[in-house]
């Protein structure tokens, strides 16, 4: 009797010991897949953020490009502008304009793949939710930017059949056009280098 009960009792315990250790090899198996897909998303994360380094830094060069540019079309409405303030009968023709700004405003070339990666995948929970306002503020700015540049691309075509004698008028309305340019692309310049600089941090 004694020898059955403790041949119950081992066989118990082996059953036991054998469950225990299945949970426990499952558990594991289960904290191993776990840190390999967050491996994986840490990796892909890294990626998506060197990607967006070297696209903010075109990006950057970019808007650059076009500062040199801008600011010589403002010094030219601008000497327009100041002889109207003195000669307010003077009309300017619309080749005036055109020799004012004769690449009209031109229009950077803004790259936005990374920013769609990054919002396509989960790699945006993984950052500091600082620097994901920061990017969001950023891409929202040079996309106003661009929008803002084509359309006024547009309204200078248009311009062509505007009648002479308002083209003074639109001169002045440049004038201020670009000056406004000017500050979103110096501060959109600004803003690059800050958040690249946070970016190459958590890309490490």
């Amino acid at each position: 009797m004694l020898n059955i009960q403790n041949s119950t009792k081992q066989k118990i315990f082996s059953v036991t010991l054998e469950v225990f250790l299945i949970l426990v090899a499952v558990l594991l198996g289960m904290i191993v897949n776990e840190m390999r897909i967050a491996h994986n998303e840490r990796q892909r994360t890294k990626k998506i953020l060197h990607y967006m380094i070297t696209e903010i830094n075109d990006n950057s060069k970019s808007v650059s490009s076009m500062i040199p540019y801008h600011k010589t079309m403002r010094d030219s409405l601008g000497k327009i502008t100041q002889t109207l303030l003195v000669k307010k009968n003077q009309i300017f023709t619309h080749e005036d304009l055109f020799k004012a700004m004769p690449k009209g405003f031109r229009v950077p070339l803004i790259e936005t793949t990374g920013w769609v990666l990054l919002n396509n995948s989960d790699a945006i929970n993984n950052l500091d939710l600082e620097l994901s306002i920061e990017l969001s503020k950023i891409y929202h700015l040079q996309q106003f930017l661009q929008g803002k540049l084509e359309k006024i691309g547009e309204n200078i075509y248009i311009s062509s059949n505007i009648n002479l004698n308002e083209t003074n008028s639109l001169i002045l309305a440049f004038g201020f056009l670009v000056d406004d340019i000017l500050i979103q692309e110096e501060r959109l310049i600004e803003s690059y280098s800050n958040v690249i600089e946070k970016l190459k941090k958590e890309a490490k």
